[in-house]
């Protein structure tokens, strides 16, 4: 059963936004992601796993990549 969402860590709703994205867009591989924003694997595997908070260069990066708004990333924090 799923966790109502106001219960998920800051982690997991980033890992599960971004997967959900990458699926939608027929992006393989978090490698693949990570190539098409610019930006090291391992900073996309930070983000994912809430071991560092995305910095506003990053998000400029990943959000063109995953095809949404600097806006639609910042709500992910706040919900």
């Amino acid at each position: 059963m799923a966790r109502p969402e106001h219960l998920l860590s800051t982690a997991s709703k980033w890992e599960r936004f971004i997967d959900e994205r990458k699926r939608l867009l027929g992006i393989r591989s978090d490698r693949e992601l990570a190539k098409r924003a610019g930006i090291a694997n391992s900073t996309l595997a930070d983000i994912k796993k809430g071991r560092s908070r995305i910095m506003l260069d990053t998000a400029a990066r990943l959000a063109p990549a995953l095809e949404v708004s600097l806006d639609e990333l910042a709500q992910i924090d706040l919900i």
